[in-house]
């Protein structure tokens, strides 16, 4: 409550560190962080007796202050800890602080700790030390009798694959054991652009039969979400282009709602010109009654007009609203699905409304080819948004750039 209440201090939360009951212990811990107590946390991390206290100490050192020197010395004894579990969440921890080169080699010594938990997690913090050591002790890593361990190491490996020996061992594992472990390397290796003689028998499942087929499916997958032509870039560019049009189209129709009065009598001027009244009398008569109707609206009653200047509006803010699929396709698919509802009510609205309005049934006909020509367009969006969500290995992260 106190920490909650942001009432307390690092001299109030250090004494119940010392309280037989663990529970106790942690909200302990979990306060001090709430106050900044480095200090505090540092000397707790070697001295409580519990397990899980020194995994919750672990866990939050790092976020506490990463370039402390008395962070870094609690998380170096705390990957000495006896305790496994607590050992991996240190390893954890190691990435977190950026793994400096004091630590470096407390994450190289956990590459070989017993348990593989510590293993798997040492991998990806030693990723972020120096470029030699970590690719020397990492290629060793690929060679793990563990299958996480490697497919750990390999992931970490991708931050350096620039490197020739951790290309030599992305590629060494791509012929290891595990399935899992073997897509991450060819994955780590095509991200380079660089098609070692390695990924052919990956491409053409035909060069080697004992490669079982989903591994290769997994792969030309992968090759086609990397393909700049025929991935998520190319599906980003329609995307975009198609609600362009449907934008334009809907600020068109937003704009053109304001001077209605004007609009009306140099369409009818623009009619009488090329001589429809000859040919459909029904629409000259319509478009006759309907200018009629304004101009004594606006002559008499031009607060009426009010209502559509609203209208208008409506239009615009709704083309505002797909600014967010433009951006994100993803994350705001729903305003794609929003807009196909509001295109599939324009026929229901046409058909009820209209014959109450004394509108004739043939121009319920045009208003209902708005919707009808409005949903083709964000149906075709909302298709290729599926699908670039299915090709991106993380889909909430697809925006703009």
């Amino acid at each position: 409550m106190l920490r909650a209440l942001r009432l307390g201090d690092a001299g109030l939360f250090t004494a119940p560190l010392s309280d037989p009951d663990t529970a106790v212990r942690v909200a302990a811990v979990r306060a001090l962080v709430s106050v900044d107590a480095v200090a505090e946390l540092a000397r707790a991390a070697g001295a409580d007796p519990s397990r899980e206290v020194r995994v919750t100490l672990a866990k939050v050192l790092a976020t506490v202050d990463a370039a402390s020197e008395a962070v870094h010395a609690a998380l170096a004894g705390l990957v000495d800890d006896p305790d496994a579990l607590v050992r991996a969440a240190a390893c954890t921890a190691l990435g977190t602080v950026g793994c400096p080169a004091p630590l470096a080699d407390r994450a190289e010594t956990a590459l070989a700790d017993p348990a593989w938990q510590v293993r798997a997690n040492a991998a990806p913090a030693l990723s972020l030390a120096d470029r030699d050591p970590a690719v020397r002790a990492l290629a060793k890593a690929v060679t793990d009798p563990n299958a996480d361990v490697r497919k750990a190491a390999v992931l970490a490996l991708t931050r350096h694959r620039a490197d020739q020996d951790a290309r030599a061992a992305l590629t060494a594992a791509t012929g290891g054991s595990d399935a899992d472990v073997r897509v991450c390397a060819a994955r780590a290796l095509w991200h380079r652009r660089w098609p070692p003689a390695a990924l052919e028998r990956w491409a053409h499942p035909a060069s080697d039969p004992r490669r079982p087929t989903f591994e290769h499916v997994q792969f030309q997958a992968y090759a086609a979400v990397m393909s700049d032509t025929s991935g998520r870039a190319a599906l980003l560019r329609r995307i975009r282009a198609w609600l362009v049009l449907f934008v334009v189209c809907l600020v068109l129709s937003g704009v053109t709602a304001f001077p209605l009065v004007h609009e009306l009598r140099w369409a009818e001027a623009a009619l009488r010109a090329m001589s429809v009244p000859e040919y459909l009398p029904g629409l000259m008569g319509w478009i006759e009654y309907v200018r009629d109707g304004l101009d004594t609206v606006d002559a008499r009653y031009p607060f009426m007009l009010y209502g559509t200047d609203w209208l208008a509006f409506a239009h615009l803010v709704i083309a505002v609203a797909f600014l967010g699929p433009y951006r994100d396709p993803v994350r705001n698919i729903w305003v794609v699905e929003f807009g196909m509802i509001a295109c599939v009510g324009i026929i229901p609205l046409a058909l009820i409304c209209g014959p109450l309005r004394g509108i004739p049934f043939w121009w319920s006909l045009i208003d209902m080819s708005f919707g009808i020509f409005g949903v083709i367009p964000l149906h075709i969006v909302r298709r290729d948004i599926k699908r670039l969500a299915a090709l991106s290995p993380n889909p909430w992260a697809v925006s703009a750039t």
